[in-house]
Protein backbone atom coordinates (compact mmCIF):
# COMPACT_ATOMS: atom_id res chain seq x y z
CA UNK A 1 0.00 0.00 0.00
CA UNK A 2 1.30 3.43 -1.00
CA UNK A 3 1.61 5.69 2.41
CA UNK A 4 0.38 8.50 2.68
CA UNK A 5 2.26 11.68 2.61
CA UNK A 6 4.07 12.65 6.15
CA UNK A 7 1.63 14.74 7.90
CA UNK A 8 -1.53 14.21 5.83
CA UNK A 9 -4.50 12.46 7.52
CA UNK A 10 -6.04 10.04 5.15
CA UNK A 11 -10.19 8.33 4.60
CA UNK A 12 -8.22 6.01 1.85
CA UNK A 13 -9.32 2.40 2.19
CA UNK A 14 -6.57 -0.20 2.06
CA UNK A 15 -5.30 -0.36 -1.02
CA UNK A 16 -6.53 2.72 -2.45
CA UNK A 17 -3.86 5.72 -3.20
CA UNK A 18 -4.01 8.27 -0.69
CA UNK A 19 -6.69 10.70 -0.65
CA UNK A 20 -5.07 14.60 -1.07
CA UNK A 21 -6.60 17.02 1.45
CA UNK A 22 -7.88 20.31 0.72
CA UNK A 23 -6.68 21.60 3.81
CA UNK A 24 -3.74 22.39 5.59
CA UNK A 25 -4.44 22.45 9.72
CA UNK A 26 -1.70 24.94 10.67
CA UNK A 27 -0.82 24.98 14.56
CA UNK A 28 0.44 28.31 16.06
CA UNK A 29 1.85 29.04 19.22
CA UNK A 30 -0.84 31.30 21.52
CA UNK A 31 0.47 32.36 24.76
CA UNK A 32 1.28 29.26 26.80
CA UNK A 33 2.64 25.94 26.36
CA UNK A 34 0.46 24.21 29.33
CA UNK A 35 -2.43 23.03 27.15
CA UNK A 36 -0.44 22.26 23.64
CA UNK A 37 0.06 18.04 24.17
CA UNK A 38 -3.82 18.36 25.01
CA UNK A 39 -4.45 20.29 22.15
CA UNK A 40 -3.10 18.35 19.86
CA UNK A 41 -3.58 15.20 21.05
CA UNK A 42 -7.45 15.98 20.35
CA UNK A 43 -6.51 17.50 17.37
CA UNK A 44 -5.50 13.95 16.75
CA UNK A 45 -8.76 12.30 17.80
CA UNK A 46 -10.66 13.97 16.11
CA UNK A 47 -9.14 13.38 12.23
CA UNK A 48 -11.80 11.41 10.22
CA UNK A 49 -11.54 13.47 7.90
CA UNK A 50 -8.11 14.30 5.40
CA UNK A 51 -6.16 17.22 6.25
CA UNK A 52 -2.40 17.57 6.55
CA UNK A 53 -1.08 18.39 9.89
CA UNK A 54 1.44 20.78 10.33
CA UNK A 55 2.87 21.71 13.90
CA UNK A 56 4.46 25.00 14.66
CA UNK A 57 7.05 24.51 17.23
CA UNK A 58 8.03 27.45 18.53
CA UNK A 59 10.96 26.72 21.56
CA UNK A 60 8.69 23.90 23.22
CA UNK A 61 9.60 22.72 26.89
CA UNK A 62 11.03 19.62 26.43
CA UNK A 63 7.69 17.46 27.80
CA UNK A 64 5.82 18.88 24.62
CA UNK A 65 8.86 18.39 22.38
CA UNK A 66 9.26 14.70 22.71
CA UNK A 67 5.08 14.01 21.99
CA UNK A 68 5.58 16.25 18.78
CA UNK A 69 8.48 14.52 17.91
CA UNK A 70 6.71 11.06 18.45
CA UNK A 71 4.13 12.26 16.32
CA UNK A 72 6.16 13.25 13.71
CA UNK A 73 7.91 9.77 14.01
CA UNK A 74 4.42 7.86 13.38
CA UNK A 75 3.60 10.16 10.47
CA UNK A 76 1.41 11.71 11.87
CA UNK A 77 2.36 15.36 11.71
CA UNK A 78 4.75 17.47 10.30
CA UNK A 79 7.08 19.28 12.35
CA UNK A 80 8.30 22.73 11.88
CA UNK A 81 10.82 24.70 13.98
CA UNK A 82 10.07 28.42 14.66
CA UNK A 83 12.17 30.96 15.79
CA UNK A 84 10.42 33.23 18.34
CA UNK A 85 7.72 36.05 17.00
CA UNK A 86 4.77 37.50 16.71
CA UNK A 87 1.71 35.46 15.37
CA UNK A 88 0.95 36.77 12.38
CA UNK A 89 5.47 36.25 12.06
CA UNK A 90 4.93 32.68 12.65
CA UNK A 91 1.48 32.41 10.07
CA UNK A 92 3.87 33.67 7.29
CA UNK A 93 6.13 31.67 7.93
CA UNK A 94 3.62 28.35 7.63
CA UNK A 95 2.26 29.53 4.79
CA UNK A 96 5.62 29.18 2.72
CA UNK A 97 4.90 25.26 3.25
CA UNK A 98 1.14 25.34 2.52
CA UNK A 99 0.10 23.71 -0.82
CA UNK A 100 -3.61 22.98 -0.38
CA UNK A 101 -6.40 24.89 -1.43
CA UNK A 102 -6.99 26.12 2.19
CA UNK A 103 -4.86 26.44 5.42
CA UNK A 104 -6.53 26.21 8.82
CA UNK A 105 -5.04 28.23 11.66
CA UNK A 106 -5.62 26.77 15.10
CA UNK A 107 -3.99 27.96 18.15
CA UNK A 108 -2.46 25.45 20.80
CA UNK A 109 -4.52 26.25 23.33
CA UNK A 110 -7.24 25.05 21.71
CA UNK A 111 -9.73 21.68 22.13
CA UNK A 112 -11.97 20.75 19.03
CA UNK A 113 -14.87 18.30 18.06
CA UNK A 114 -16.22 15.56 15.90
CA UNK A 115 -16.52 17.25 12.22
CA UNK A 116 -15.00 20.48 12.84
CA UNK A 117 -12.70 20.74 10.17
CA UNK A 118 -14.73 18.98 7.54
CA UNK A 119 -17.47 21.39 8.25
CA UNK A 120 -15.09 24.26 7.58
CA UNK A 121 -14.46 23.23 4.71
CA UNK A 122 -17.50 22.32 3.01
CA UNK A 123 -18.61 25.33 4.27
CA UNK A 124 -15.67 27.19 2.65
CA UNK A 125 -16.65 25.08 -0.47
CA UNK A 126 -20.13 25.65 -0.87
CA UNK A 127 -20.00 29.51 -0.02
CA UNK A 128 -16.85 30.47 -2.05
CA UNK A 129 -15.73 32.11 1.20
CA UNK A 130 -12.14 33.94 2.13
CA UNK A 131 -12.14 33.06 5.71
CA UNK A 132 -15.08 30.39 7.39
CA UNK A 133 -14.75 30.58 11.70
CA UNK A 134 -16.57 28.13 13.94
CA UNK A 135 -18.26 28.13 16.89
CA UNK A 136 -15.94 29.53 19.67
CA UNK A 137 -16.55 28.12 23.38
CA UNK A 138 -13.91 29.41 26.15
CA UNK A 139 -13.21 27.08 28.54
CA UNK A 140 -13.52 23.20 29.04
CA UNK A 141 -16.48 22.01 27.30
CA UNK A 142 -18.41 21.21 30.30
CA UNK A 143 -18.58 24.62 31.18
CA UNK A 144 -21.45 25.04 28.56
CA UNK A 145 -19.63 29.24 27.81
CA UNK A 146 -20.18 30.36 24.07
CA UNK A 147 -17.08 33.03 23.48
CA UNK A 148 -18.30 34.17 20.44
CA UNK A 149 -21.03 33.57 17.87
CA UNK A 150 -20.15 35.39 14.98
CA UNK A 151 -18.79 38.96 15.18
CA UNK A 152 -19.92 42.38 14.90
CA UNK A 153 -18.06 45.62 13.74
CA UNK A 154 -19.05 49.13 15.03
CA UNK A 155 -18.40 52.41 13.66
CA UNK A 156 -18.68 55.47 14.70
CA UNK A 157 -18.08 59.66 14.54
CA UNK A 158 -17.46 61.53 17.48
CA UNK A 159 -15.55 64.77 17.62
CA UNK A 160 -14.68 64.47 14.61
CA UNK A 161 -12.39 61.01 15.18
CA UNK A 162 -13.33 57.27 13.92
CA UNK A 163 -14.29 55.01 16.94
CA UNK A 164 -14.08 51.90 16.52
CA UNK A 165 -15.94 48.95 18.53
CA UNK A 166 -16.22 45.01 18.23
CA UNK A 167 -18.96 43.08 19.93
CA UNK A 168 -18.49 39.30 20.10
CA UNK A 169 -22.21 38.21 19.56
CA UNK A 170 -24.07 35.79 22.35
CA UNK A 171 -20.51 36.18 24.54
CA UNK A 172 -20.86 34.16 27.53
CA UNK A 173 -23.99 32.51 26.75
CA UNK A 174 -25.05 28.75 27.49
CA UNK A 175 -24.20 26.77 24.42
CA UNK A 176 -26.45 23.49 25.13
CA UNK A 177 -29.67 26.48 25.03
CA UNK A 178 -29.00 28.12 21.76
CA UNK A 179 -26.16 26.09 19.70
CA UNK A 180 -29.02 24.39 18.01
CA UNK A 181 -30.56 28.07 16.63
CA UNK A 182 -27.37 29.79 16.15
CA UNK A 183 -27.78 30.57 12.29
CA UNK A 184 -24.65 30.71 9.87
CA UNK A 185 -23.88 32.93 7.31
CA UNK A 186 -21.97 36.30 6.56
CA UNK A 187 -19.87 38.06 9.57
CA UNK A 188 -17.61 40.97 10.09
CA UNK A 189 -14.80 38.45 11.60
CA UNK A 190 -13.98 35.41 13.30
CA UNK A 191 -10.66 34.87 15.46
CA UNK A 192 -7.33 32.74 15.12
CA UNK A 193 -8.20 30.42 17.61
CA UNK A 194 -8.99 28.54 14.80
CA UNK A 195 -9.80 30.39 11.33
CA UNK A 196 -9.95 28.88 8.25
CA UNK A 197 -8.86 31.00 5.33
CA UNK A 198 -8.90 30.79 1.81
CA UNK A 199 -5.02 30.09 0.30
CA UNK A 200 -5.74 32.30 -3.17
CA UNK A 201 -7.52 34.93 -0.62
CA UNK A 202 -4.29 35.59 1.18
CA UNK A 203 -2.35 35.83 -2.01
CA UNK A 204 -4.44 38.96 -3.69
CA UNK A 205 -4.45 40.61 -0.46
CA UNK A 206 -0.82 39.91 0.86
CA UNK A 207 0.76 37.85 3.78
CA UNK A 208 -0.29 38.94 6.81
CA UNK A 209 0.73 42.23 8.43
CA UNK A 210 3.79 41.13 10.91
CA UNK A 211 3.87 44.91 11.93
CA UNK A 212 0.38 44.34 13.33
CA UNK A 213 1.36 43.56 17.05
CA UNK A 214 -1.79 43.90 18.96
CA UNK A 215 -3.80 40.96 19.74
CA UNK A 216 -6.27 41.70 16.90
CA UNK A 217 -5.04 40.10 14.09
CA UNK A 218 -7.93 38.30 13.48
CA UNK A 219 -9.62 41.82 12.85
CA UNK A 220 -6.72 42.72 10.47
CA UNK A 221 -7.39 40.43 8.35
CA UNK A 222 -10.65 39.94 8.26
CA UNK A 223 -10.95 43.24 6.78
CA UNK A 224 -8.89 43.14 4.14
CA UNK A 225 -10.82 40.23 3.53
CA UNK A 226 -14.51 42.03 2.95
CA UNK A 227 -12.76 44.97 1.33
CA UNK A 228 -11.06 42.31 -1.93
CA UNK A 229 -14.76 41.29 -1.88
CA UNK A 230 -14.35 37.72 -0.43
CA UNK A 231 -17.07 36.56 2.19
CA UNK A 232 -16.47 36.24 5.79
CA UNK A 233 -18.22 33.17 7.27
CA UNK A 234 -19.75 31.59 10.44
CA UNK A 235 -20.38 27.91 10.60
CA UNK A 236 -21.72 27.35 13.99
CA UNK A 237 -21.93 23.37 13.42
CA UNK A 238 -18.23 23.49 13.78
CA UNK A 239 -17.11 23.64 17.55
CA UNK A 240 -13.88 24.01 19.12
CA UNK A 241 -12.94 26.05 22.62
CA UNK A 242 -10.37 27.62 23.89
CA UNK A 243 -9.27 26.95 26.99
CA UNK A 244 -7.62 29.68 29.13
CA UNK A 245 -5.43 29.60 32.00
CA UNK A 246 -6.89 28.14 35.49
CA UNK A 247 -6.82 26.20 38.23
CA UNK A 248 -7.39 22.98 36.70
CA UNK A 249 -4.82 24.07 33.66
CA UNK A 250 -2.64 26.45 35.23
CA UNK A 251 0.49 28.19 33.39
CA UNK A 252 4.02 26.68 33.46
CA UNK A 253 6.62 28.37 34.92
CA UNK A 254 8.28 28.12 30.81
CA UNK A 255 5.35 30.43 29.75
CA UNK A 256 6.06 33.34 31.79
CA UNK A 257 8.25 34.86 29.19
CA UNK A 258 6.48 34.23 26.28
CA UNK A 259 3.16 35.09 27.73
CA UNK A 260 4.53 38.48 29.04
CA UNK A 261 6.50 39.17 25.34
CA UNK A 262 2.43 38.04 23.73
Amino acid sequence: MTAPARGVVSQASPGAPPVLPLVTVVVVFRERYSLASRSLRSILEHRDYPFALHYLDSQSPPSVRRELEAAEARGELTLFPAAPGTPNQLRNQALQSVTTKYVCFIDNDVLVTRGWIETLVTTAERTGAGIVFPLYLMGEFAADRIHMAGGKNHFSEKDGEIEYNEEHLFANASASRIAGSLKGGDSDFGEFHCMLLSMKMLQDVGPLDEAYLQVNEHIDIAMLARQANYRVVFEPRSIVSYVYANEQSPFWLCDIETYRRR
